[in-house]
Order: structure tokens, then C-alpha cells, then sequence
């Protein structure tokens, strides 16, 4: 059967594939002249990484993308690395990932006089929480 598939974002190539797989004989139309929608990036030359369009992730966990990944032969393409938390104040970047850290800068910014220690604390439980079920981006 012939298919016609509109838009070249992932949803449009992922249903392409699947179709193709299936036997059919498919062609995918685009307005743009690239392929990814909404999650495909844009880079200026001085940065070393490019930056999506629209906001679009899929965790370490996703068996579904991790399978999809694998079948089209990409897996030495996937990187998982662990980001740095940072807060802009003032037009200055700021470290943001340590106890230490955020005892120092919670302070003055977040107006946590009393207890700052509770705000790291409670920030530490919740990506507690994520390791156990799995899903911690810091593996």
C-alpha cells in the first residue's frame, strides 16, 4: 500500500519506519528543509552543542526509545551525560549541584534565613527518590 506520511518530525519518521517494516512503500512529506519538528536544534557557530527548538527529552529508563535506538543501529550515538545545575543571578552563572552550594547561595536568593539546610535536604530526597525507581539522571 502507499503512504503518504506529512511532517518529518519524530512522530512522522518513527510511524515511516514502522509502516516501511510493515511492507508498505511510504514517502514523507516536509515543509522545512530538514528533518526533527519541533526537536530538532539549531547551534550558532561558537557553541560546541546544538539546542533544540521546543523542549523534548526521553529518560534513561525509556525502554521504548532505548529499543527503537538500538533496532535502528544508533546506540554509539546516545551519550548520557550528567548536567550541571546552575542559577543565573545578577548576569552571573552559579554552581548549584553540591550540599555546599546550595547552603552558600540559598540564602540570599531563595530568602531561606531560617533553615537552608532544609531546602538542600529536601532537594536531596527528591533525587534520592529518582535513583531508587531508576530514573536519577546522575547514574
Amino acid at each position: 500500500m502507499k503512504i503518504a506520511i506529512i511532517g518529518a518530525g519524530y512522530g512522522g519518521m518513527v510511524a515511516a519506519w514502522d509502516l516501511k517494516k510493515a511492507g508498505h512503500d511510504v514517502t514523507i512529506f516536509e515543509s522545512a528543509e530538514y528533518a526533527g519538528g519541533l526537536a530538532s536544534g539549531f547551534k550558532e557557530p561558537h557553541w560546541d552543542w546544538s539546542v533544540e527548538k521546543f523542549y523534548h527529552h526521553w529518560f534513561q529508563s525509556d525502554s521504548e526509545m532505548l529499543g527503537l535506538i538500538r533496532e535502528l543501529g544508533l546506540e554509539d550515538k546516545v551519550r548520557f551525560p550528567r548536567p550541571l545545575t546552575v542559577m543565573l543571578y545578577k548576569n552571573k552563572w552559579y554552581p548549584f549541584d553540591s550540599i555546599h552550594q546550595c547552603v552558600t547561595l540559598s540564602r540570599p536568593w531563595l530568602g531561606i534565613e531560617q533553615d537552608p539546610l532544609r531546602f538542600c535536604r529536601v532537594i536531596s530526597a527528591y533525587h534520592e527518590q529518582l535513583a531508587r525507581a531508576g530514573k536519577s539522571y546522575r547514574r
